[in-house]
């Protein structure tokens, strides 16, 4: 697995609203209430599931915040890149739009 830099992360057309910080790569979703919020981090515990790759998230009243990186490599790869790409497109899909984190 080759490390990415932030740059490389954050030029992923897809993923201009993450933020890097230090290795992890992180956005929050408003998701307007916590039912909305469970429905979105049960989709993505299924989609970090078969891509064997899972991030760290922290689910509030009115949005979830999500943070990927890879461990075995101290930072951004390829696996966050696509983890974060599906969890965006999720995202879209259920109409939740990433916040500032």
């Amino acid at each position: 697995m080759e490390q990415l830099s932030a740059e490389q992360f954050t030029a992923v057309p897809t993923l201009s609203a993450w933020e890097v910080r230090g290795h992890v790569a992180v956005c929050r979703f408003a998701t307007g209430d916590f039912a909305t919020g469970v429905r979105l981090l049960e989709d993505v515990a299924h989609i970090a599931d078969a891509l064997g790759h899972h991030p760290d998230v922290t689910i509030r009243f009115g949005s979830v915040e999500v943070a990927t990186t890879t461990y075995e490599t101290g930072g951004l790869t390829d696996r966050d890149v696509a983890l974060a790409r599906a969890i965006t497109e999720l995202a879209r899909r259920l109409g939740l739009t990433p916040r500032d984190a």
